[in-house]
């Protein structure tokens, strides 16, 4: 895939790699268009040291192919936006983000390597296999640069709907509790003052006999942070086989990040995307409300 970009109206002479770092582009986005040379001036290739005057035209392309080792797998996955610098696509259950020794055909990144086959696949906000919902991914280097930094500032807002355990006595709070490895190699979490810093905002929308329905907006984004959080306050996520194996009314974890709002990496729009409750999370509240009249 060819993504190309321009730049005119310098305000002085510099030289070109010195503009492009002012601009935000990586160590690594620079180090690729070297390599590949993708600098032109006035339509003529250029050296990343070569420099630029304010009446000159800066062309600069990002050619790349999609990786041929992630097998292509046909699958109707949902696309909620997608320009040519990204796409939210709505991840079902029981699958995976990335190929691993125990599934490597049926990811998304195989579902994308057949939607989009000459892509590379990068995942800015990932899920866990059975989290469904909203997945922000990258179509080019620096897009896939701008949406990490914007991470790491906790510029890119999540929220999720969770159905979880047992009544709550207050319909709103804020949990502020540091996560950690159970134990070196252990995939389990836990609560514990020596782990990284985790804040889970939640507001209860909805308790029926069985579960409640919260809304869970993170501030952080640690492995397991609210399958960890929503376990250690009594309210664990209902179907969770690892915290939560009294209450298996889903046999998966019932838990969707429903909503996405991030600034484009380049035209700076703010988006918005909200993606409806999967049909399992829906029946169970249809049944659960038939079951309460």
């Amino acid at each position: 895939m060819e993504r190309i970009f321009y730049y005119s109206n310098f305000d002085k002479d510099i030289v070109i790699e010195d503009y492009l770092r002012s601009i935000g582009y990586s160590k690594g986005c620079l180090s690729f268009l070297k390599r590949n040379k993708g600098v032109f001036v006035n339509g003529v290739h250029a050296n990343n040291n070569s420099i630029i005057s304010p009446n000159d035209e800066l062309k600069i392309i990002f050619y790349e192919q999609g990786n041929k080792k992630i097998k292509p797998f046909q699958f109707d996955i949902e696309v909620l936006y997608e320009d040519e610098d990204i796409i939210v696509v709505n991840k079902p259950p029981h699958m995976p983000v990335h190929p691993s020794s125990k599934n490597q055909t049926t990811t998304l990144a195989n579902a994308m390597a057949y939607y989009l086959p000459n892509v590379p696949f990068r995942c800015i906000t990932r899920l866990d296999t059975d989290t469904t919902g909203l997945v922000l991914l990258a179509k080019n280097m620096l897009a896939a640069h701008v949406l990490h930094s914007e991470m790491q500032q906790r510029k890119i807002e999540k929220e999720y709907i969770a159905f979880v355990s047992n009544f709550f006595q207050r319909s709103e709070g804020t949990i502020d509790l540091p996560i950690a490895r159970k134990d070196e190699g252990n995939i389990l979490r836990v609560v514990s003052k020596n782990g990284q810093e985790a804040i889970t905002h939640y507001q209860v929308i909805n308790q029926y006999d069985s579960f409640s329905i919260v809304q869970l907006k993170l501030q952080t984004g640690r492995t397991h942070q609210i399958r960890v959080h929503m376990a250690h306050i009594g309210h664990p996520v209902i179907g969770d086989k690892l915290y939560n194996k009294s209450n298996q009314l889903l046999d998966r974890q019932a838990l969707h990040a429903y909503k996405l709002i991030f600034t484009h990496p380049f035209t700076k729009q703010l988006i918005k995307l909200e993606a409806e409750l999967p049909k399992d999370m829906h029946d169970l509240v249809f049944l659960q409300s038939h079951t309460n009249k």
